[in-house]
């Protein structure tokens, strides 16, 4: 078995501080879209900065999960290409050492990465999305005008559509609303409204939308009667009780869970595709990272003329690429067009393949398809600028 020496340990030491950084950034990247909407929360719907920091960090152990991958691609890019660019790779090729055995360092960590990104995707994010869940539960229960936003058709209210144009500064009080209640089928009604309050029931899981000075419009399709009525005080009371036990997203279920819910419809004669598509989802996230780290280091040997904004370019690319090819898979497994697990699947073996084949001419110093390809590329733009000019 192969020890690591100081070059091994150097090649290491260079591409983990890029991998952190990139790690760093691309999670601070991807929470601050939902961190703009918490901010909100706190502006106009008094929730605390405590309560945010909370949600925040039953949010990470998720981001994290599908930040490894795209950290480990693009560290590995950028650690390689910062030693290609100084030739000290080659260097050490001309001193003998393969790249083969070069890589041995970059495989290491990202096989030491890839536990990491499988306990998270396992086990530490579905729980903290559980958790996550229940808490915006408790702070729609307490607050409840933030579980809806001004002039928008809010229609997660479970058989309910609420629309309204202004809330007031604390959030308590909503003005010009209007509520579609659907409920019960056979006894549909709109109501409109000058004013309403959002109340939190104290002793379960509930609120009370209580409407002032409006009118309530319904109909009854057994009978095709209709009636228009006229009120002070009209309350809705609205159940969040299902929005919290309800399974909702399968992000939230454990393995245990997603199994048996795929045994049980099984029994039934139909597999639970979502769950299957979760199930395949958390092995293949993290299996991704092994590939990614193969493809970084092949990107970070080939020369460009753009430096580290270029590979930067490239590397994004490549994990747009990747995420795109695995949405249609995804949709693909959605129709039961391809079984689950293989539609999760196939994105990682394509680019397995492919990281394999290019890391196998670049170790063989031969061209490599992605740099025959970009070298025509420029040829032609280069070309088109000339005779345009």
């Amino acid at each position: 078995m192969a020890r690591l020496n100081s070059l091994d340990r150097y090649i290491l030491r260079e591409v983990s501080a890029p991998v952190a950084i990139s790690l760093a950034i691309i999670t601070v990247g991807l929470l601050v879209v939902n961190l703009l909407k918490l901010i909100e929360l706190v502006i106009n719907h008094g929730v605390g900065a405590l309560q945010v920091l909370r949600v925040l960090c039953f949010m990470m152990p998720s981001v994290i999960e599908q930040s490894l991958p795209m950290a480990v691609l693009l560290g590995v890019l950028l650690g390689v290409g910062r030693m290609s660019g100084d030739q000290e790779l080659i260097a050490a090729r001309a001193c003998g050492i393969s790249l083969y055995r070069m890589a041995l360092p970059i495989m290491i960590l990202a096989i030491g990465v890839y536990p990491i990104g499988l306990m998270m995707a396992m086990k530490v994010s579905p729980e903290a999305n559980a958790r996550l869940r229940g808490l915006i539960f408790e702070l729609t229960r307490t607050n409840a005008s933030s579980m809806v936003a001004e002039k928008v058709f809010n229609q997660n209210l479970h058989g309910l559509t609420l629309y309204f144009e202004r809330a007031e500064t604390n959030g308590s009080k909503l003005t010009n609303v209007l509520v579609s209640d659907s409920r019960d089928p056979s006894a549909r009604s709109t109501i409109v409204a000058r004013s309403a309050v959002l109340i939190p029931h104290q002793n379960d899981s509930g609120v009370t939308l209580r409407l002032s000075h409006g009118w309530t419009f319904g109909s009854r399709p057994e009978d095709d009667s209709q009636h228009l009525a006229q009120f002070d005080t009209y309350d809705v009371n609205i159940s969040l009780e299902d929005a919290r036990t309800a399974p909702g997203k399968t992000s939230e279920l454990s393995m245990e869970e997603l199994h048996e819910t795929d045994r049980q419809a099984i029994s039934r004669g139909r597999p639970s595709v979502w769950a299957e598509i979760e199930i395949g989802r958390r092995w293949m996230i993290a299996a991704a990272i092994i590939p990614f780290a193969v493809i970084g280091m092949v990107l970070g040997l080939t020369r460009v003329r753009g430096g580290r904004y270029e590979r930067v370019v490239i590397a994004v690319a490549c994990i747009f690429v990747y995420y795109v090819f695995y949405r249609c898979c995804e949709a693909l497994a959605e129709a039961r067009t391809v079984n689950a697990y293989l539609a999760t699947s196939v994105p990682n073996i394509i680019f397995s393949v492919v990281a394999i084949f290019l890391f196998y001419l670049s170790a063989m110093d031969l061209e490599t398809p992605g740099a025959a390809i970009t070298s025509r590329i420029r040829a032609t733009v280069a070309s088109f600028i000339e005779s345009d000019g």
